[in-house]
């Protein structure tokens, strides 16, 4: 089937009700979304775990509202359920670095939030300052600041912005190591 007719066929499953068919469709064609997340939030996500939490809850979103859904965009159906993946997990992100309890940390007790939590934070403040600046105003933006946020927030061009990203990404992927079980 293509993508196009795999679009079409969830929104008819919506509109006909019909939760449980059109969460198999979506579930069937969510790889590229769970192993994107994985590669590129898994360790903030909280591994596998966290990283399936947030499929199943880009389905459920998926679901809930499919208006955004184009039926003759390119890449049909994997691509928007791509593009809400990338949401939910920067929504998660985003809220558990405010305190909130929106990313994985529902799928884990919460010693072991608490314990993931701190190992982030920590993780973060051994950040030199400009990086944990990045950081910090990607994390305000909901993943990724704009670049003329960074700009005229910290004063450099923007190829240096650039390097200071990619060199806190590596940082943090090297210095959080929450003991939470990551069942990879």
């Amino acid at each position: 089937m293509a993508s196009k007719d795999r679009a079409r066929e969830f929104r008819r499953l919506v509109e006909e009700r019909s939760i449980d068919e059109a969460f198999e469709l979506l579930l069937r064609h969510s790889d590229r979304t769970r192993g994107y997340l994985r590669l590129r939030f898994g360790p903030f996500l909280g591994g596998r775990t966290g990283v399936e939490v947030t499929v199943v809850e880009t389905i459920l979103r998926a679901i809930q509202d499919p208006s955004d859904l184009d039926l003759d965009a390119r890449g049909g159906l994997e691509f928007w359920l791509f593009r809400k993946g990338i949401a939910v997990a920067q929504d998660r992100i985003r809220a558990d670095m405010n305190g909130g309890n929106g990313v994985w940390t529902d799928a884990l007790p919460s010693e072991e939030q608490r314990i993931a939590r701190e190992a982030l934070e920590d993780a973060i403040q051994r950040l030199p300052e400009d990086e944990r600046a990045v950081v910090e105003l990607d994390v305000e933006h909901g993943g990724r600041a704009p670049m003329d946020v960074l700009v005229e927030k910290l004063g450099k061009k923007p190829e240096e912005i650039k390097r200071l990203r990619s060199s806190a990404r590596a940082r943090l992927l090297r210095y959080w190591k929450p003991e939470v079980e990551d069942d990879r």
